[in-house]
């Protein structure tokens, strides 16, 4: 009885807080957690659901937001499904609520992977104007030293304009 008034104490005494009733997914892998957190537009059927979890208001979540949250004496990452500004703590004498620690923003890594996506298309197409150039003057230097070459390198740029 001394212990849940202490929790209920506990809980009228801190700063304010929100709730949030999340899903663990079990998303662990990289190319899922970046697939998962881009408009989401229902959850996963697969996510075990429904846990409560105190946060701070000033996180800015939003339903679908990937989080970190203290489980079980881990970290773990679920997905938001609901939030409630008033909390909600049903049980609260009987359950020891954990802590949203923080959203998970993959904005940056997001970006630097695009950058080099560009990057490497860039350099492929720098590559194939390089090998272009390159077999040109290849061309038209053998076509100085080779008669038959050099009928041939006629003949084909009137059929593309590309040599020119």
């Amino acid at each position: 009885m001394i212990e849940t008034d202490i929790k209920t104490a506990t809980q009228v005494l801190e700063r304010p807080f929100i709730t949030v009733s999340a899903e663990y997914c079990g998303m662990h892998d990289i190319d899922e957690l970046l697939h998962k957190s881009e408009h989401i537009t229902h959850l996963n059927d697969s996510c075990r659901g429904g846990y409560t979890f105190k946060a701070e208001p000033n996180l800015d979540l939003q339903v679908g937001d990937l989080v970190l949250v203290h489980s079980r004496n881990e970290v773990e990452i679920v997905q938001i499904k609901e939030i409630h500004s008033t909390p909600k703590l049903p049980n609260s004498d009987k359950i020891n609520y954990k802590w949203v620690l923080c959203k998970l923003d993959l904005s940056n890594y997001k970006a630097r992977l695009k950058e080099q996506e560009q990057i490497a298309e860039l350099l492929k197409q720098l590559a194939l104007a390089e090998q272009k150039e390159n077999l040109k003057q290849r061309l038209q230097s053998a076509s100085q030293e080779n008669d038959n070459i050099k009928t041939l390198l006629e003949d084909f740029k009137k059929s593309l304009d590309w040599l020119e």
